[in-house]
């Protein structure tokens, strides 16, 4: 395990390559005038005070991501579900992963394919537009059937490799910043560049089992552990002056996404429903994996 002082330098030398793929993965928004960006100090990972208590009745102040958790839900990035309740050890699916990132980068309008992309996707799934957002940002790809079909398992739970995937991807597939150190992640694996960047840029730091830091790629992602990774991959973003998108309805700055509450009853996130594109992704500061460091740029 990294001690901070590392880590933040790390995550630093991250900013410089992310700078130009986020760039570029923005445009003006629709009313015409590009967001601001945040300066570094927004991009703390603090968690303002509430003088009503916690957002959610299952995530109090001494929870190991309650900052993490209290930031995505004040962004209207993770609503919870209707009941109070944020569920923070349900695994992430792949239909909820697709809303968190589509509310975490979208701002202005977009318009969904008539026509589904994925045939276990209609247009009337409560998350049809965040996903086939997600497929023609190619993001995701999802698998194709023998018959030539193809699906994106929107119950699936999302594994860590697969996750690391499609961060990568959303920041226009940059170059690692150093080697990768996770013994369980060797260069023949198939999501190798994206683990190896997501570590190099502070987002993941991994395990240290026995003097060995690991990965464990092939773990479903809880719901806390993605609202810590959103942080670190938002900051990242931040740190580098990168406004929102604008390829959709929604953002960080009054989220406004077609399915607002997702299901009734569901509160924006489907319940736990196993896997990542083409090959086939619980998170790093949870007990075992030392202290975490909130980018500093």
């Amino acid at each position: 395990m990294q001690p901070p002082a590392r880590r933040a330098a790390i995550a630093a030398a991250a900013v410089v390559a992310l700078a130009a793929p986020l760039a570029a993965l923005t445009t003006a928004s629709a009313s015409g005038a590009a967001p601001t960006a945040a300066t570094s100090s927004a991009a703390s990972v603090q968690a303002a005070p509430r003088a009503d208590g916690p957002t959610f009745s299952d995530v109090g102040t001494g929870d190991a991501f309650y900052a993490e958790i209290e930031r995505m839900a004040g962004d209207g990035v993770m609503t919870g579900y209707a009941d109070g309740t944020f569920r923070p050890q349900a695994p992430v699916t792949r239909d909820a992963l697709a809303a968190f990132l589509y509310r975490l980068v979208v701002r202005a309008s977009y318009r969904p394919p008539t026509t589904p992309m994925f045939a276990d996707v209609p247009v009337d799934h409560p998350f049809y537009t965040e996903i086939s957002w997600l497929a023609q940002q190619g993001i995701s790809t999802g698998w194709q059937l023998a018959d030539g079909r193809r699906v994106y398992r929107p119950g699936a739970q999302v594994t860590r490799e697969a996750l690391a995937t499609f961060l990568h991807r959303l920041a226009g597939t940059p170059h690692a910043t150093r080697a990768l150190e996770f013994a369980d992640v060797g260069t023949g694996h198939p999501f190798h560049d994206a683990i190896a960047w997501l570590a190099g840029a502070g987002i993941s730091t991994g395990w240290d089992v026995g003097g060995a830091v690991v990965f464990r790629p092939s773990l479903s992602i809880e719901r806390q552990a993605m609202a810590a990774f959103l942080v670190r991959f938002d900051d990242l973003r931040l740190c580098v002056g990168a406004p929102v998108s604008d390829a959709g309805t929604g953002g960080r700055a009054g989220v406004q996404a077609s399915q607002p509450g997702g299901p009734p009853g569901q509160g924006g996130q489907l319940p736990p429903g196993h896997g990542g594109d083409s090959p086939p992704g619980l998170d790093d500061g949870t007990p075992g994996s030392g202290t975490r460091t909130s980018l500093s740029c």
